[in-house]
């Protein structure tokens, strides 16, 4: 991971200085620093395990809950509301 985090050797001081438009070089400093941090290595491990042991992916799409809420969900229960049967969700 190191490699990915360091400047190619040749890269001008003006090139580092422009990481990206919104992160000037100090800050890119103090990110190296953070996430290069023994406890952050460990914290990351710790989550990455912890996501290993998840079986089932979300469904719900790239809307999410509220999306889905609003529109599909509404819709559905609207359905069975008409058709006089209860939502086992509300």
């Amino acid at each position: 991971m190191q490699e990915y985090l360091e400047f190619p050797e040749g890269t001008s001081e003006a090139q580092m200085n422009l990481v990206h438009k919104h992160l000037d070089c100090r800050d890119w400093e103090t990110f190296i620093e953070t996430t290069t941090s023994e406890q952050f290595l460990e914290k990351s491990e710790q989550f990455k395990n912890l996501r290993g042991r998840i079986t089932d992916n979300h469904r719900l799409g790239p809307e999410g809950y509220a999306g889905k809420e609003k529109g599909k969900w509404r819709k559905e229960h609207a359905t069975m509301e008409e058709a006089g049967t209860e939502n086992p969700w509300r």
